[in-house]
């Protein structure tokens, strides 16, 4: 059997105008969600699968078209998030006139936020709903063999009775037996994002789940914090170095829950001499000088922290759970500690006043740190600020299961707008990112601190987008 995995390209995405315009130059990181399905698929059959990523080459539908005739696969399989749903069905409707036999499965956030909705369409046969290495594998077996008693399928619904019931999101609790994503799949040297140092860099996840309760995000794996061992995760990291890869982004939602952890990795990585160069993710809350200290050692780069606001009462409402003191504590201790910072933030939250975001915008011009992100508060789906801004009136219907249903290019993601418009807010960001990047000082240091032509090519183009916010 032959199996197609494919990451579209966003020739139709939804978001707002300012996020394509910040994402045009910032790089491509590889589409580590189906990497890891297709080493799970070839670790435990002889099924031939092949990965497009779409999105890194800039397929057009007409030459995604080709691969998919000359491959002929017997299954095709679509990574889908809610902004990409037009993306997702252009590819799914080409697949099928290639092939009418061809089984499409569907995976990816949007499944499992909109079950329901994604299986009304016609042009998916089946979808995967969770975490998909073993559903899709499980899948797979069952189209091989129709053997009705591998029904149902947990994580997995289709049209066949059996598969028609709504399955709650799969979640594998045991990661250490999963294999290790299959990078040589795709053209991994191509990857690196405009942070990168190095000139080629892939995704790497330590844990999946996340525990915390802010009000804005959906974690699609689940609230149970999942940890791979410390030897498995370093197994995976000299198999990428046997490629050339040395610099890692940690997907992890929040890489430093387990302190005592982190520095068994940093020991080890330590211990075996081996250079790498590594960024994570992480709260204000979960650092402190020792454990920074072993993270520089072992080849840390960059911590990104989610602060999010300057000012204590926003945080509050986003049930964050520290304080603008602890953030700015957080941001000295790492750069004492010799790691580069990047910090969050978002505008236009609930109740959010002018003063309160120019408290937020001076507060990152206090942080300093060596980058940051602006973003606007968009209540999200199957997410508390969502159920909020429908009960306030925020939203006057639910958007986002309306596009589910019938996803237009022409669909506006929605701001929260109590106090402000969208222009004003979109406005307001420009002046953020103006704020903070277009300082004489802050321009100077970035100069000092390339590492290589790769590294200021990136650099310069995601500058150029800033003049590019409308």
């Amino acid at each position: 059997m032959k199996i197609l995995l494919i990451s579209p390209n966003h020739n139709r995405i939804v978001l707002p105008e300012y996020m394509k315009a910040i994402q045009q130059g910032v790089g491509h990181l590889p589409p580590l969600g189906l990497l890891s399905i297709a080493g799970y698929i070839r670790a435990h059959s002889n099924y031939e699968v092949k990965v497009v990523d779409a999105l890194l080459d800039k397929l057009s539908l007409q030459e995604l078209g080709e691969i998919i005739k000359n491959f002929n696969p017997d299954v095709v399989g679509i990574h889908a998030i809610s902004y990409s749903l037009p993306d997702v069905l252009d590819t799914s409707r080409m697949a099928s006139s290639i092939n009418p036999e061809v089984k499409i499965v569907v995976g990816g956030p949007h499944t499992s936020i909109f079950p329901e909705e994604t299986m009304a369409f016609p042009e998916f046969n089946y979808m995967v709903i969770g975490e998909g290495e073993v559903p899709f594998f499980n899948l797979l077996k069952y189209l091989e063999t129709k053997d009705e008693s591998l029904l149902p399928i947990e994580g997995v619904m289709g049209r066949e009775p059996k598969l028609t019931r709504i399955s709650k999101p799969y979640i594998h609790e045991n990661l250490d037996s999963l294999p290790y994503p299959d990078r040589k799949l795709t053209p991994w040297k191509r990857y690196a994002s405009v942070v990168s140092k190095q000139s080629c860099s892939t995704t790497i996840m330590g844990s999946r789940g996340c525990p915390y309760h802010c009000t804005f995000c959906y974690t699609a794996g689940g609230k149970s914090y999942r940890p791979r061992s410390v030897p498995h995760l370093m197994g995976e990291i000299r198999e990428c170095i046997d490629l050339g890869i040395r610099e890692f982004f940690f997907f992890d939602e929040t890489f430093t829950i387990d302190r005592h952890r982190v520095i068994d990795f940093c020991r080890n990585v330590i211990d075996e001499g081996i250079e790498i160069f590594w960024d994570v993710r992480c709260r204000v809350d979960l650092v402190d000088p020792e454990m920074l200290s072993w993270m520089k050692k072992a080849g840390c780069r960059r911590i990104q922290f989610g602060v999010e606001s300057g000012n204590n009462r926003v945080l509050l409402h986003l049930k964050k759970g520290f304080t603008p003191d602890q953030a700015e504590k957080a941001i000295k201790w790492t750069k004492e500690a010799g790691i580069s910072t990047y910090a969050d933030f978002m505008i236009g939250n609930p109740g959010e006043t002018l003063k309160e975001i120019e408290e937020t915008i001076k507060f990152a011009g206090r942080l300093n740190p060596d980058f940051v992100h602006y973003s606007i508060t968009m209540p999200l789906p199957k997410t508390k600020l969502y159920e909020e801004a429908l009960e306030k009136g925020i939203l006057e219907k639910d958007y986002w299961k309306e596009f589910a249903k019938n996803p237009t290019e022409d669909f506006k993601v929605p701001y929260w707008e109590e106090n402000f418009t969208a222009d004003e807010l979109e406005n307001l960001l420009k002046k953020a990112y103006h704020s903070f990047y277009l300082r004489p000082g802050y321009m100077l240091k970035s100069l000092r601190q390339l590492g290589s032509l790769d590294e200021l090519k990136r650099k310069a183009q995601a500058g150029l987008n800033l003049f590019k916010l409308k």
